[in-house]
């Protein structure tokens, strides 16, 4: 089910967060040939969501929800936020999506300790933090070939309730805004952010909508 709304002709999508704090359910033994080679944590994403081979594997036992490619990387855990429908003009949303990467506790934790006897490099995923994400961008483009980005949010917690609060202040902003006015504004108001940096660009843009300042790329280690 999608709810419409009458300021703009984005959706929101009933997908929701996975509050669970940790995996615990252990992977079977028909996997244990890849523990000990460097592979099962390759290309160990630090500070995102994509998850490595071994991550995978966890994720296949301890979930229902079906992984997802996004952007040709590895899967993760990607929920649709806001959808819309297709469309070659005007104000564009670019991608929307909640995102989750979780830690590990119970059997899997100690499953993933005692793998890590013969592959120090497990480490890597038995000192990861749980964490939830949020990610929208939507862009304008018109006709003549005039573009920019009218909003691009991303937020990151280790903190469930904390990443609920954001979510349910970014959607009541996305569900009663007039996009074209927006849009029409940022284009007059366009010496002031569109030659910014991308950080001071993202203050910038934070304050416009009097939204909290960006917090991403947390890396899963941080205390």
């Amino acid at each position: 089910m999608l709810r419409k709304f009458i300021y703009n002709d984005l959706k929101l999508s009933t997908h929701f967060f996975d509050p669970t704090l940790s995996w615990t359910v252990p992977i079977p033994k028909a996997s244990y040939h890849m523990i000990r080679t460097s592979k099962c944590t390759e290309s160990f994403d630090h500070n995102g969501y994509d998850l490595c081979p071994l991550e995978k594997l966890y994720a296949q036992y301890n979930t229902n929800q079906k992984l997802k490619y996004y952007r040709g990387f590895r899967p993760g855990l990607h929920r649709e936020w806001f959808i819309q429908d297709k469309k070659l003009s005007g104000y564009v949303l670019n991608h929307s999506m909640l995102l989750e990467r979780k830690g590990y506790n119970g059997l899997a934790l100690e499953q993933l300790k005692e793998f890590a006897q013969y592959n120090p490099l497990i480490h890597r995923m038995i000192n990861y933090r749980t964490k939830w994400g949020l990610d929208f961008s939507l862009d304008y483009i018109d006709t003549n070939g005039k573009c920019f980005e009218i909003f691009h949010y991303e937020y990151d917690s280790f903190d469930y309730d904390k990443i609920i609060e954001v979510k349910k202040s970014i959607e009541n902003l996305v569900t009663t805004t007039d996009f074209n006015e927006v849009a029409r504004d940022l284009e007059s108001k366009k010496s002031e952010w569109y030659n910014l940096e991308f950080f001071d660009q993202s203050k910038w843009k934070t304050n416009y909508f009097k939204t909290e300042s960006e917090r991403f790329k947390m890396v899963g280690w941080q205390k």
